[in-house]
């Protein structure tokens, strides 16, 4: 009734979206900075109905998790961008994890998750270390889902998460003139993804909430459609287009106009990605995205990104 389990990750590549796209949601769900880290380093005990889990964890690892989404590059489509959006450096989710408690109850075709995290994941003054500071106001992390399985192919979840911590007002300021201290921010999300009725299709719809006193980014909206065997004589590819659309919410723009840099009200990105199996140990992917509004700044140009993934993968059995 034990499962220990380790993840040692290593990131070697540089700083990208923001530099030569502009764009806020990202466009790779591998960048990172280059450093070794230990991820994952958990204890699963079964107790009674569910399963207790403790230690370094990936909070997108079970919560958030959209599977139809997994063939697209952009980040959103792992973790919504309401959600990535949150806590002083994010939540415990790629590259930086952070020490958990998670609980889960699996029942027939229903799942209930909750988790507490740190609130901080990692050393904010050094993003390459695998650190663990509990403390100095960082609060927790809070979060749970409900998920349901509809047949073979169907899911639909709802989740929700709230931090302890505070964090400054976008728009309100006290008469001092620094940002209003709020106490715990927090969001919601739905995810619904299946079969389109055509054979070899599927589709997902996701929409999120987040606390728009704390965060510029107050609604999200991602959906996509992915085929697998487009053509007959390549039986395991897959083709997908998907689309993420961040919206931000009226104080931040209020707050932007008042410190003369009107933003634009959404950044929305469009991808075209296609993934082409070449055995059992190695695929290639190219992949087009088309990013509008980047970082729903008016001053930025639209940016067009190409790219190629390719993923080499081998195991063994003993």
């Amino acid at each position: 009734n034990l499962t220990l389990f380790a993840y040692v990750l290593y990131n070697n590549g540089r700083e990208f979206a923001g530099p030569y796209a502009g764009a806020a949601q990202g466009v790779s769900n591998i960048e990172a900075v280059r450093a070794w880290r230990l991820y994952e380093a958990w204890a699963d005990w079964r107790v009674g109905p569910g399963t207790l889990r403790v230690g370094l964890y990936n909070l997108n690892s079970e919560f958030d998790v959209n599977e139809t989404g997994a063939l697209f590059l952009h980040p959103a489509h792992g973790i919504g961008t309401d959600f990535a959006q949150s806590g002083a450096q994010g939540p415990s989710v790629f590259p930086i994890t952070s020490l958990a408690a998670r609980w889960r109850v699996e029942s027939g075709e229903w799942t209930w998750s909750a988790v507490v995290l740190d609130g901080v994941p990692g050393d904010p003054d050094d993003p390459t270390r695998t650190a663990v500071r509990l403390g100095d106001g960082e609060g927790a992390l809070v979060a749970t889902e409900v998920a349901r399985r509809f047949g073979e192919s169907g899911r639909a979840l709802v989740g929700a998460w709230r931090y302890t911590a505070r964090f400054d007002d976008v728009l309100a300021v006290d008469a001092d003139g620094a940002p209003v201290a709020r106490r715990g921010a927090g969001g919601a999300y739905a995810l619904v993804e299946g079969a389109l009725g055509a054979p070899d299709w599927r589709g997902f719809l996701r929409v999120g909430y987040a606390d728009p006193r704390v965060h510029a980014f107050e609604n999200y909206l991602g959906a996509g459609v992915v085929r697998s065997a487009p053509w007959r004589a390549r039986p395991d590819d897959q083709l997908g287009l998907a689309v993420a659309v961040a919206r931000n919410g009226s104080r931040f723009r209020a707050a932007q106009a008042l410190a003369g840099a009107p933003v634009e009200r959404a950044e929305t990105t469009v991808e075209l990605a296609y993934r082409v199996v070449l055995g059992e140990h190695l695929y290639l992917q190219p992949d087009v995205q088309y990013v509008r509004n980047p970082s729903t700044d008016p001053s930025l140009e639209d940016a067009w990104v190409t790219g190629l993934r390719f993923n080499v993968a081998w195991g063994w059995q003993r």
